[in-house]
Parts: C-alpha cells; sequence; structure tokens
C-alpha cells in the first residue's frame, strides 16, 4: 500500500478491506478469489483487515463506512471507485475489465 501511496503501484489494484466476522465478507471470498486468479498479473489485489490497526491510516484515506468496501485504483494509485459492499459479479467484472484496459 505505501507503493499506491507514494504513486508508483505499477498496476491497476483492488483493495478489499474485510473483517473476519463479517458474514458478507465471507460470502465474497470465493468470488473474489476467482477474480484474483482471473486478472492475475493485470490488476494487483490487496485485502486489508479493517480490524488491524496497521489498516486504520488506510480506512479513513479510502473513506472506508462499512466492510466490505472495495475500492479501484489506477496505476499511479489513485482511487477511481469506491465500492460499499458487492456489487455482483456482471458489475464486478465490467468494473475490473474497465481498469484492466490499456
Amino acid at each position: 500500500m505505501k507503493s499506491a501511496q507514494a504513486g508508483t503501484l505499477g498496476e491497476p489494484a483492488l483493495v478489499e478491506f474485510y473483517t473476519t466476522d463479517c458474514m458478507s465478507c465471507r460470502a465474497i471470498r470465493s468470488e473474489m478469489g476467482v477474480l484474483d486468479l482471473r486478472y492475475d498479473g493485470r490488476i494487483k489485489f490487496i485485502y486489508l483487515d479493517a480490524d488491524l490497526p496497521e489498516s486504520q491510516p488506510f480506512m479513513g484515506q479510502f473513506n472506508v463506512r462499512g466492510v466490505p468496501t472495495l475500492a479501484l485504483m489506477n496505476r499511479s494509485g489513485r482511487v477511481i471507485s469506491n465500492l460499499p459492499g458487492w456489487p455482483g459479479d456482471d458489475a464486478m467484472r465490467l468494473a475490473l475489465d474497465s481498469l484492466a484496459a490499456p
């Protein structure tokens, strides 16, 4: 995440804010795993446990109000979309296809 803050991410990224006790987060775990594999090498997937103290600065930076929250970042580390909750498989694939486009 420090590289994203410095604007040196190098590739687009999806940041998922989750907690281990969040039922919605658990429900999307398998979908996130499939997407992570599908976009491997094109989009970096970053998972941050919102309950950990080291995640707290990022919670404010990404304006996280609840979990799950999915933030899409361009190659320079700028947040281009902040999605509270799960938008659905089709909407997520469309957003990631757009993010991965050259």
